[in-house]
C-alpha cells in the first residue's frame, strides 16, 4: 500500500471516529430535549391545576359574599317589619333593593366562575391523559436513545483502538513527515488529504486556486507515491491541506 493510499485509510478512519464522537455528543442533547418536553407538559399541568385552584378559591369568595348579602337581606327584611313611618320604610326597600341586586350580580358571578372551573378541570384531565401517553411515549424513546448511545460509545472505543494499526504504517521514518503533518493539521482543518482531479485546479478543501507549480509538485508526488522518501509535503498555500493530484 503506497502512502498515499495509508493517508487515506487513516483519514476514513479518523472520519468515522469524528462521526461517532459527534453522535455521542448529539445524543445527550436529543435525550435531553425528549426529557424537557415531558418537564414542559408537567409545567402546564401544574399551572392548569393551579388555575383550577385558584378558580375554586374564588367560588369560595364569591359563596361566602351571597350569604353575606342574604344575611343581610334577611336582617334588613325583619327589621322593615318593625318600622312604621313610610320613609323609613321606603329607605329600607331601596337598601334592600341594591343589596338584592347585588346579590343577583354575585349569584351570576357565581355560575360563570364554576363554568369556568368546569372547564378548567376538563382541560386538565385532558393534559393528565397527554402526560401519561407523552410520558410512556418518551420513556421508551429515551431508552432506545440510551441504547444507542452505549453502543455508539462502544464503536468508538473500538475504532480508536483500531487507529493504531492505521497509523503504524505511516509511522516510520520515511513517512513520519506525513503522519506529523496529518496529526498537527487535523486538529484545525478536516479533512486533511485531499486529491484534486484530472482537470481540477482548485483546493476541494478551500476552493482557492492552486497555482500551477503546486499542481506540478502534487502530480510529482503522485508519481513517487511509493517511494516516500523522495516525496515533499504538499500542501495548498491557503489552508494547508494536503494535496495529490490524479
Amino acid at each position: 500500500m503506497s502512502v498515499i493510499e495509508e493517508l487515506d485509510a487513516l483519514q476514513q478512519q479518523d472520519s468515522a471516529i469524528r462521526d461517532l464522537e459527534k453522535k455521542v455528543r448529539d445524543l445527550p442533547l436529543r435525550r435531553r430535549q425528549e426529557t424537557d418536553r415531558v418537564d414542559g407538559v408537567g409545567l402546564r399541568l401544574q399551572e392548569a391545576r393551579d388555575g383550577v385552584a385558584a378558580g375554586e378559591k374564588n367560588i369560595a369568595a364569591i359563596e361566602d359574599e351571597i350569604e353575606t348579602h342574604k344575611a343581610i337581606i334577611a336582617r334588613w327584611e325583619k327589621q322593615r317589619q318593625t318600622l312604621r313611618d313610610a320613609n323609613e320604610y321606603k329607605a329600607m326597600n331601596q337598601q334592600i333593593d341594591r343589596e338584592a341586586r347585588a346579590l343577583h350580580d354575585d349569584e351570576a358571578r357565581l355560575q360563570n366562575a364554576r363554568a369556568v372551573v368546569e372547564d378548567a378541570r376538563a382541560g386538565v384531565k385532558s393534559m393528565e391523559a397527554l402526560k401519561d401517553e407523552q410520558t410512556k411515549f418518551i420513556e421508551d424513546y429515551v431508552a432506545q436513545i440510551d441504547l444507542e448511545l452505549a453502543k455508539t460509545q462502544r464503536a468508538l472505543l473500538a475504532a480508536k483502538d483500531a487507529r493504531a494499526a492505521f497509523v503504524a504504517p505511516l509511522d516510520v521514518p520515511e513517512k513520519r513527515k506525513f503522519l506529523s503533518y496529518y496529526e498537527r493539521l487535523g486538529k484545525k482543518y478536516w479533512p486533511v488529504v485531499i486529491h484534486l482531479g484530472k482537470d481540477e485546479a482548485c483546493c476541494p478543501g478551500c476552493h482557492m486556486k492552486l497555482p500551477p507549480s503546486k499542481i506540478q509538485e502534487a502530480q510529482r508526488n503522485t508519481k513517487l507515491e511509493d517511494d516516500p522518501a523522495k516525496m515533499k509535503t504538499v500542501a495548498c498555500d491557503y489552508c494547508g491541506r494536503l494535496v495529490f493530484k490524479k
